[in-house]
């Protein structure tokens, strides 16, 4: 079995697949912003009985809300280590290139605070531009050249909503662990930039 975890916008989600049939979901769950971390332990909780089958652990690793993509990551790592999981990241952004798989060219977008947004470009579901920030300035001008635009926030350049699912992590993790790099066991957040030094 696999499990994903996405937690890196507003809706967050937990997906259990079994690895040979990525298409077959056994269990998922998604649930708002608010108590995000309530309802991922209420997730778990359900699938407890479950986690001794799962093989591999598949977390999304934004970019997107910082705080959400830690704390997918610590869930992950701490099942890693209890039960002995084998562990791999995936940007976010590609669970929703892959729900686009049919778009000529996707560009995915998340706020990145100040004044900046996050933008991933895919051309049929493949990452053509990995996760750069671009200035608010700038985003009309790159949603011209793009065959269609979507956010998991409210953008005012933006008008279409996407969210990345950890359904389609799951069946990206189950295609990619066979890529030997592609298992990788210390991740980090997809982060642009340098911390803010107070």
């Amino acid at each position: 079995m696999l499990l994903a975890l996405e937690n890196s916008s507003s809706l967050g989600s937990l997906c259990l697949i079994d690895g040979q049939k990525p298409d077959q979901i056994l269990f998922q769950q998604e649930w708002k912003k608010d108590h995000r971390n309530e309802e991922l332990f209420q997730a778990l909780e359900k699938i407890q009985s479950m986690l001794q089958q799962v093989k591999v652990i598949v977390v999304g690793l934004g970019p997107g809300n910082f705080s959400g993509i830690r704390v997918g990551l610590a869930v992950a790592r701490a099942l890693r280590l209890s039960k002995g999981i084998q562990l791999m990241g995936i940007p976010s952004a590609d669970a929703v290139g892959r729900q686009f798989a049919h778009v000529s060219r996707l560009g995915v977008f998340a706020d990145a605070k100040r004044g900046e947004y996050y933008l991933t470009i895919y051309e049929n579901g493949i990452c053509i531009k990995k996760s750069h920030t671009i200035s608010r300035e700038r985003a009309e001008d790159e949603v011209s050249k793009l065959t269609f635009a979507v956010s998991a926030e409210s953008l005012p350049e933006i008008s279409e909503r996407a969210w990345p699912h950890a359904r389609e992590l799951a069946q990206l993790g189950s295609q990619r662990w066979k890529d030997k790099s592609q298992q990788e066991t210390d991740l980090e957040p997809i982060y642009l930039r340098e911390a803010v030094k107070i």
